[in-house]
């Protein structure tokens, strides 16, 4: 199977998961500081056609750029063929129900990556309140960076702000990448 027919094949699968009603916006591509800035505008006008309450706004917008910055900074370059596959190339997705406005994000990773984040997101799954609270402190005092210069406070963020247990699953495409599928609720 076709590589890029495989990824939009896994983001379809997990996404059908979701059972959102309607989309608000779909892209897959290159995450550039330009498509976020595109991304996010084009979304907060509809919200505020839509009369959404600003605090669900603030709330969505922050969460998407998280989100979107997770890809543009993490996402990996894969050189199987000889050919640079997915650098800073990812999926969003931004759905609407009648309770929750949905993120869905896609990307790639390093196969040698995945335990060590599913083993945070796991960690940091069931914490709520005071204790994200104090984990986010900690991680900012802490000053340890990854590589690619996070300490997973995007994601502390994105459970701190949305109250919502994040849901998250990994694709071993083979020893070398795997898909990262990752999303989040926001309560309307």
């Amino acid at each position: 199977m076709d590589d890029i027919q495989g990824y939009f094949s896994l983001i379809e699968e997990h996404y059908s998961k979701l059972l959102a009603k309607e989309i608000i916006v779909a892209y897959d591509g290159d995450v550039t500081h330009q498509v976020m800035k595109a991304i996010t505008s084009m979304v907060e006008e509809k919200l505020e056609n839509e009369k959404e309450k600003e605090p669900v706004r603030r709330k969505l917008y922050h969460i998407m750029v998280e989100c979107l910055q997770n890809v543009n900074r993490h996402a990996e370059a894969f050189y199987g063929d000889g050919k640079d596959h997915y650098p800073g190339r990812g999926a969003l997705l931004v759905s609407q129900s009648e309770k929750y406005y949905i993120v869905f994000t896609a990307n790639v990773i390093r196969t040698s990556h995945v335990n060590d984040l599913e083993t945070f997101l796991k960690k940091i799954n069931p914490l709520s309140g005071d204790k994200l609270n104090d984990l986010y402190k900690d991680k900012l005092m802490e000053g340890s960076l990854s590589s690619k210069g996070g300490a997973g406070l995007g994601f502390i963020d994105i459970r701190r702000k949305t109250s919502n247990e994040m849901e998250f699953s990994f694709v071993k495409k083979d020893e070398e990448i795997s898909f990262f599928l990752f999303s989040v609720k926001i309560t309307r």
